[in-house]
């Protein structure tokens, strides 16, 4: 089952490989396989997420708003 976490970061992800593609700064200087990387990864795009839905959510509400 899908957590509100993993959907963020699944919609952060796409995001982030959608449009700017960028990375979590700290990811620059791990190897691929340190743990930390995944972690710092997840949690940024996390974060992304997190944006990308607040928006969506604030476009959908200005939306609603002017519907007569």
């Amino acid at each position: 089952m899908l957590t509100d976490y993993d959907f963020e970061v699944a919609v952060g992800a796409a995001a982030q490989d959608a449009v700017w593609k960028t990375q979590h700064p700290l990811t620059h200087h791990l190897a691929e396989d340190d743990p930390r990387r995944t972690k710092y990864l997840r949690e940024y795009q996390s974060s992304v997420g997190r944006q990308v839905l607040a928006a969506i959510a604030r476009l959908t509400t200005i939306d609603l708003c002017r519907r007569p």
